[in-house]
């Protein structure tokens, strides 16, 4: 599971709460700079609405669409297998990395519709050999994840076609709340056993992801079915958060204890590592 993290490693995230910090400062609320993300684009909602809470998303993080892939992502794809992936970026950079990384290989998108919209999912699929990706309106039920990617974009944004289409992104505590509620309409009919019983059947590897972020532990929780990965999994933590003994004790009952090790590392010095423990 790929999240964005801190320390301004994922373009627009940390301009995002500056943009939102500033905005709300206005009103004269005190203690924004203890807030995480969601607490801030839930407070910019309820004082200003949807309309400009997307206005503000589509002019902070928009621009960043056309940005080049981070380096730790690109790295990051040189290690990942095919199988079942998860990603919480609303910009297509996992996507587009593997997209180049791998060509011989068929990539399946599978990205949900805003909370509470009743509008469908939106499924893409990059096939082998080609560089478009296409709408999959009737996805075929025979995926091969020891052969093709599938990566699940848990909190919408914007898609990895040439024209990038932005699905409005889960940002506030509402929109997490109702997404994890929407759980149950994520996938086309018979893939959820597919990709879930894949990730329950490998090792994890998380990044960029925190065990103190409720909305992450209860995607895991749910993700995982709340057991422990089947062999010992990986995340790799910020150094700031202090969270790597929470992680290798079991993560407070998350996981089965010792099943998960943590690694204090910036995402952004993923790319050494990598570079030197590759074969």
């Amino acid at each position: 599971m790929l999240g964005g993290g801190s320390g301004g490693a994922i373009p627009g995230h940390a301009e995002l709460i500056k943009d939102l910090t500033a905005e709300l400062s206005k009103h004269g609320e005190a203690g924004l700079n203890t807030l995480g993300l969601s607490a801030l684009a839930e407070r910019f909602f309820l004082r200003y609405g949807k309309n400009k809470l997307s206005r503000l998303f589509q002019k902070t993080v928009g621009t960043t669409v056309d940005l080049p892939i981070p380096p730790f992502v690109e790295a990051l794809t040189e290690v990942l297998r095919p199988g079942a992936h998860t990603t919480l970026l609303w910009l297509p950079f996992l996507e587009h990395a593997l997209a180049e990384r791998h060509p011989d290989r068929t990539i399946y998108v599978i990205q949900p519709a805003a909370p509470a919209s009743g509008e469908p999912r939106l499924v893409l699929v990059r096939p082998a050999g080609r560089r478009e990706w296409e709408e999959d309106e009737d996805p075929r039920p025979d995926v091969d994840l020891s052969r093709d990617f599938m990566i699940l974009r848990l909190y919408g944004g914007y898609s990895p076609e040439a024209q990038p289409v932005l699905t409005s992104p889960q940002l506030t505590e509402d929109d997490h709340i109702q997404g994890l509620l929407d759980m149950h309409e994520l996938f086309p009919p018979d893939w959820e056993c597919q990709f879930v019983g894949w990730l329950r059947s490998h090792p994890l590897l998380c990044a960029g992801i925190s065990v103190i972020e409720w909305r992450h532990r209860m995607l895991l929780r749910w993700l995982l079915d709340q057991r422990p990965p089947s062999r010992v999994s990986v995340a790799v933590v910020d150094p700031a958060a202090s969270e790597r003994e929470i992680w290798d004790r079991g993560a407070g009952g998350l996981f089965g204890l010792g099943t998960v090790r943590a690694v204090e590392l910036g995402l952004a010095d993923l790319t050494d590592v990598i570079a030197e423990v590759k074969p």
